[in-house]
């Protein structure tokens, strides 16, 4: 099986806005803790069963909510997960969102921490000098607190594009993380590409071990991706509305 690469954002205890952003549109992308831990085990135990290596899923997280420290690393780590988190540095030390000091208790307890661009605004408004802004700030401001060069990233709001993937290359970035559901690994120049499957508030144990184990599922996940991608342009922010609506899998 491919390696399949999952991603989560925010998840809390019992209020959505505990952790990371509080906007109406990032609410389908926070998950009750239990219901987490109840994905984390049953992945855990599916991969047991079918005698696949842990490293078969991948679990990343963006944006850089204080759930990651307080949460979710936790439930990672008693299954032998490593997480991989990406942080959207312009929010650093604000109310919901991780620390310079929990970002290195991150990396401390065996996790990756990765940017998340700066100000986790729409890349495909900015000019590529803002674009270029947003990951050489990004990147100088964790190498700052990790005392160390991060090599990985996610890109946010699926905006990824030439212009984009040439400043991820020119900030020093080594593996970039796309919103794109795919297993197949891209390459731009010598920099590696991962695709990942998103995961909802909706999305049930079932359907997410269907991605996992099944190649069908994840070919029907890749024509609604080019659905979106195709109209991604001509409804601007609305396009997230329509993107949530279309993964949507009760």
């Amino acid at each position: 099986m491919n390696q399949i690469v999952l991603m989560y954002h925010d998840v809390y205890k019992s209020d959505p806005s505990e952790s990371g952003f509080r906007r109406e549109r990032d609410y389908p992308y926070k998950l009750p803790l239990d219901v987490f831990e109840r994905q984390v085990a049953a992945i855990y135990n599916y991969c047991k069963d079918y005698n696949l290596p842990q490293e078969s899923v991948v679990f990343t997280f963006d944006d850089g909510g204080c759930s990651f420290y307080h949460l979710i690393a936790e439930v990672l780590e008693k299954y032998g997960y490593v997480g991989h988190f990406y942080v959207t540095t312009n929010y650093i030390g604000t109310d919901g969102f991780l620390t310079p000091d929990e970002i290195k208790g991150l990396e401390a307890r065996g996790h990756v921490v990765g940017s998340h661009a700066h100000t986790h605004e729409h890349l495909y408004k900015l000019t590529p000098e803002q674009i270029r802004e947003e990951w050489i700030q990004s990147v100088t401001i964790l190498n700052g607190i990790l005392g160390h060069k991060v090599t990985e990233a996610s890109i946010p709001n699926g905006d990824t594009s030439d212009v984009v993937l040439k400043y991820c290359y020119e900030s020093g970035l080594k593996d970039v993380f796309t919103s794109r559901p795919t297993t197949k690994m891209d390459y731009y120049k010598d920099m590696n590409l991962y695709g990942r499957y998103v995961v909802l508030c909706d999305t049930t144990d079932e359907y997410l071990l269907s991605i996992i184990g099944s190649s069908f599922a994840r070919k029907k996940l890749a024509l609604k991706w080019s659905i979106i991608y195709c109209v991604k342009k001509i409804l601007g922010d609305r396009y997230v509305q329509l993107k949530n609506l279309v993964y949507r899998n009760k």
